[in-house]
């Protein structure tokens, strides 16, 4: 879990912090590079809209969630220091893919995908490992952020529920993904 922490975790956090710190700087004009769906010209907001917030506030909510819920993923396979990542680039890429195909026709911006992603890994997984530490992590993840279950419903223009929606659905993939592989080692 450490290694999880020091090799992507805070790693990624500091450079979300450092560009937003300099998108702040420019009155958030590197938002126009988050994720516009189905504009071809847009198709790099798939990499680029993770690393872009709206203001502190959206900042500060995805950092914590994202360093928790990381927390609880690295959990799963301490001996796979790469799962963290491998699930990281998995969701961003699938979620950001699925919100440009089928989200609707405003700029998307924001870890939340990813941070969705995680949860929808989490939550799903101790059901498929069904073993006790599974369980208990998927409990925990529940537990500690049933609420954002409610993130995909759509509640405000401001909200990219569809960016929540399919980051929890490419989480769901990962852990079917996951498992499958696991069977056959």
């Amino acid at each position: 879990m450490a290694r999880a922490l020091t090799q992507h975790l805070i790693p990624i956090i500091v450079i979300i912090w450092l560009i937003h710190i300099l998108n702040w700087l420019l009155s958030y004009k590197f938002n126009q590079y988050g994720l516009l769906p189905r504009d071809p010209m847009s198709l790099y907001g798939i990499a680029t809209a993770p690393f872009l917030h709206g203001n502190f506030y959206h900042l500060i909510n995805n950092s914590v969630a994202f360093f928790f819920l990381g927390l609880l993923v690295s959990l799963y396979n301490k001996n796979n220091h790469n799962q963290l990542l491998k699930l990281t680039i998995f969701v961003a890429f699938w979620g950001g893919l699925l919100t440009w195909l089928f989200g609707r026709p405003s700029i998307h911006i924001g870890l939340s995908g990813v941070i969705f992603g995680y949860w929808g890994f989490i939550t799903i997984n101790g059901f498929f490992e069904k073993s006790i530490k599974s369980i208990f992590i998927s409990i925990a993840a529940i537990f500690l952020y049933g609420g954002m279950i409610f993130g995909v419903i759509p509640s405000s223009p401001e909200v990219s529920y569809e960016s929540h929606f399919f980051g929890a659905v490419s989480g769901f993939m990962y852990s079917y993904l996951y498992r499958r592989k696991n069977k056959r080692k």
